[in-house]
């Protein structure tokens, strides 16, 4: 009897030498591929429905989308907003460089109001200090002159208004010829009160040679005259001339001006027998002719004006001339 085929017998602890997949079984059993492969679509139908779980519950809980005109004035109202707090910044911005420039000035001003009250006080300081160390005769002279100078001023003001021209205006020169005697320009007139003005260039350099000019008014029926003058010294004179004396009042000048080319504007006021003299518009003295008679009470007198240079001895150079514009003499009641 034939021996029965022997069919190969199976046993798993005999044939475990592959590893062992994820279930614990050896990767040589005879349906691990099956396994596995049940294993791995079980595991990506698991994710699947966990993913569409998840997008169920977004799209029911989470946040909803706005719609097409919400998104634009949402967008609106941001633009709105921005720009309101652009301008918020702004206004801010120049109120507080206004706030800024005005706490400036008046700082500014502060200083400057302290500055002129510290000024004052100490220019007031000054001028008590000056006047408590001033000889008493100083400040008395300083008191005489501003009276001088305030009626000289009115009288002035006066003449001036009820004046008549008589003579000129007139330009030319005074040629000094040999230099010896004084050059005077006759005006041919009898006036008591008169006003007498000219503008005189100076004839040469001070340095040069010395030089005068002014104005000299004759007593008609007298053989005297009396002269008011400037002189490059500086100075200024008032004399009474006569054959027998010869008498005069004079005094330092500042207002002159002394260069090459400079011109000095004198001006006379003569009122019943008073002479008050301005030169270059400003206030220089007072003189009553009657300090100049030595008594001898010269009558009133009808007097002729003249343009004059050289009144005072050696103030003449030789070859030269001095040149004048706009002598000019006014009738005065």
């Amino acid at each position: 009897m034939p021996e029965p085929t022997e069919q190969p017998y199976y046993y798993p602890d005999m044939h475990t030498g592959g590893p062992e997949d994820l279930l614990g079984r050896s990767s040589r059993h005879p349906d691990w591929r099956f396994r596995r492969t049940i294993f791995i679509f079980s595991t990506l139908f698991l994710l699947g429905a966990l993913f569409m779980v998840g997008i169920i519950y977004l799209n029911r809980f989470g946040p909803s989308a706005l719609p097409a005109a919400d998104a634009s004035a949402t967008s609106e109202a941001i633009t709105f907003a921005t720009a309101q707090a652009e301008r918020s910044a702004t206004r801010a911005s120049v109120n507080a460089t206004a706030v800024v420039a005005a706490r400036m000035t008046t700082v500014a001003q502060g200083q400057e109001t302290a500055t002129a009250e510290v000024y004052l006080y100490r220019t007031a300081t000054a001028a008590a200090f000056a006047t408590a160390q001033a000889p008493p005769t100083l400040t008395a002279q300083a008191q005489e002159f501003a009276a001088d100078q305030a009626s000289a001023e009115a009288t002035a003001q006066a003449m001036d208004s009820a004046a008549t021209v008589v003579y000129g205006p007139a330009s030319g020169t005074l040629d000094h010829g040999s230099g010896k005697h004084a050059i005077c320009l006759s005006t041919g007139l009898q006036l008591h009160n008169f006003i007498a003005q000219a503008a005189f260039y100076n004839p040469y350099p001070t340095a040069q040679h010395a030089w005068d000019y002014g104005f000299a008014f004759t007593n008609i029926g007298d053989d005297n005259q009396y002269t008011v003058s400037v002189d490059s010294g500086p100075h200024w004179a008032v004399a009474l001339r006569d054959p027998g004396y010869y008498i005069q009042e004079s005094d330092t000048i500042s207002m002159l001006g002394l260069g090459n080319f400079d011109f000095n504007f004198v001006k006379l006021y003569v009122q019943d027998e008073v002479v008050h003299l301005f030169v270059n518009g400003q206030y220089v003295t007072t003189v009553a002719l009657s300090n100049l008679d030595l008594a001898n009470n010269l009558r009133p007198a009808l007097h002729e004006p003249q343009a004059c240079a050289g009144v005072e001895d050696d103030d003449l150079q030789q070859g030269a001339s001095t040149r004048y514009e706009d002598f000019t003499v006014w009738s005065t009641p």
